[in-house]
């Protein structure tokens, strides 16, 4: 006796198939007859015929898994995903990968400038500075300063770590500049931190001089006497442009003089003359030519 029963591929599911595989089914064109198992010779027919059922389920499972395969790439190009072509695999493009790192467009990984995960490197200990002498006559405080670089990423996956990578040291730049006898300054050696003051403009300097932005400088009628009779050692009391009134200090003579005599030194006119009360206190009137102890002299 032969069987009729005859497995189509049309139409048919792959579970479906395998199932009647298994109750004996045969898989062959439904025009040809094959031998049941167990009667005569159809016990191989069968067997050729599970075979060729075996063999068909094999290739759909092939493209069931195909589909499945095609599938998930819909689900990710769904999602933004996309594909390098190296071993990165899939990923949407800005997504942060690990340190460092995230999804370039084309799905490489490439480096951002910076990562909220990396530690902030501290540059200060490589600010460095140096004292100057300029040729107004100043002081100038150099600082070379050092400051993070850009971005706290050093290469892909890995942060600035040390001092060396993180930092970068700047152009020198001039914080301040003293003048002497306008100003005092301490520091500005090495990495010691600098400090400094400036007098007030117009304050004396030198004894002689008056502070300015440029420096201490003095009129040039009180120039005309600052190497006179007494030099510096000399009180200036007044400056102006036309006048220089000087309190004399005798003692470093050893004689007392006139006002006459000390204006005439630095070839200018004597236009008053006192007595003083130490120092740019004037007390009474005196002539020009009238000898006395540390007097007030008015040149022009």
């Amino acid at each position: 006796m032969r069987s009729s029963h005859l497995c189509s591929l049309l139409n048919l599911s792959l579970p479906t198939l395998f199932a009647m595989s298994l109750q004996g089914c045969v898989l062959s064109d439904p025009a040809i007859e094959v031998p049941v198992a167990g009667e005569g010779s159809g016990g191989a027919g069968l067997t050729e015929g599970g075979a060729i059922g075996m063999g068909a389920m094999e290739v759909g499972a092939m493209e069931v898994g195909a589909m499945e395969a095609g599938a998930m790439e819909m689900g990710a190009m769904e999602a933004g995903a996309v594909m390098s072509g190296g071993d990165e695999g899939y990923c949407t493009p800005g997504e942060k990968i690990t340190t460092c790192t995230i999804c370039g467009p084309d799905a490489s990984h490439i480096k951002p400038k910076s990562d909220p995960e990396c530690e902030p490197v501290s540059c200060d200990a490589l600010t460095t500075y140096r004292l100057e002498n300029q040729e107004d006559g100043g002081q100038a405080c150099i600082r070379v300063r050092a400051t993070p670089a850009e971005g706290s990423c050093r290469v892909l996956g890995y942060c600035h770590t040390t001092t060396q990578t993180a930092c970068e040291l700047n152009e020198p730049e001039q914080i301040y500049k003293v003048y002497p006898g306008c100003g005092t300054q301490s520091g500005c050696d090495s990495t010691a931190s600098p400090t400094f003051t400036q007098n007030p403009i117009g304050s004396t300097c030198h004894t002689w001089g008056r502070c300015e932005a440029t420096g201490c400088t003095v009129s040039a009628p009180c120039g005309r006497l600052q190497n006179a009779a007494g030099g510096d050692r000399n009180e200036l009391c007044e400056d102006t442009d036309t006048q220089c009134k000087v309190s004399v200090n005798t003692a470093q003579l050893g004689a007392e003089v006139t006002c006459l005599t000390y204006c005439t030194s630095g070839n200018m006119n004597c236009v008053g003359a006192w007595q003083s009360n130490g120092g740019c206190q004037q007390g009474a009137s005196i002539a020009c030519d009238q000898r006395a102890s540390n007097p007030i002299c008015a040149c022009e």
